[in-house]
């Protein structure tokens, strides 16, 4: 074991590249414990390895350089236990953006392969799976108003009723009867949402496809 390494060497023992240990010297996060006078060049010491991982630990945790930089002059316990208390409430936060993200992506991947295997010129009986939905009020329709207008409407209200516009959205008919009388105006609109109260029970179903409305 040497007394003291070079940068490079430091940085190959703790995992961390050079270019960082040198910004968190210039900022005076984590500086080398000496420095050579004749050329300025940086010396860490083995003993250094546990203040860094102090230092890694917090930034792979996204804490803010400021606030870690705090904690190294001022361990309080208290207030660090505050800090990982906001920051696991943050990360919680972002998980539930992903997972949301997540849905949307398979939601409609499933929609678009689904899509792309069956024939539009074809009705038929067919075995679809349990679905979440999140049913919408009913469409209100003004003389020759098509669904145009109704889900124009409701688009600009959709957050005061909790609907994410970002899933898959589709046309309900109460029958085949209303269907047929009046395809291009649903009685209401649903959309395909994991957390949607409402749901399509698992069964066969009569299915077809028609591009376009």
């Amino acid at each position: 074991m040497k007394e003291y390494y070079t940068i490079q060497e430091f940085a190959q023992l703790s995992g961390v590249e050079a270019s960082t240990l040198r910004y968190w010297d210039d900022i005076g996060l984590f500086s080398p414990i000496t420095r050579n006078p004749d050329n300025n060049y940086r010396y860490y010491a083995l003993t250094q390895i546990l203040a860094l991982n102090f230092v890694t630990v917090l930034s792979d945790l996204d804490f803010p350089l400021k606030t870690i930089a705090e904690l190294r002059e001022d361990r309080d316990p208290e207030r660090f236990m505050r800090l990982l208390d906001k920051q696991e409430m943050q990360m919680d936060m972002e998980m539930q953006r992903l997972r949301l993200r997540y849905s949307i992506i398979h939601a409609r991947r499933e929609l678009i392969t689904f899509g792309m295997r069956v024939d539009e010129t074809e009705i038929s009986i067919m075995k679809r799976d349990h679905l979440p939905l999140t049913i919408w009020p009913p469409n209100a329709y003004q003389a020759e108003e098509t669904f145009i207008e109704p889900l124009a409407a409701f688009i600009n209200q959709a957050e005061a009723f909790h609907v994410n516009l970002s899933f898959p959205v589709g046309g309900y008919y109460q029958s085949l009867e209303q269907l047929a009388e009046a395809p291009k105006r649903p009685q209401r609109f649903f959309s395909i949402d994991p957390m949607g109260k409402e749901a399509r029970e698992e069964q066969e179903y009569l299915v077809g496809f028609a591009r376009g409305d």
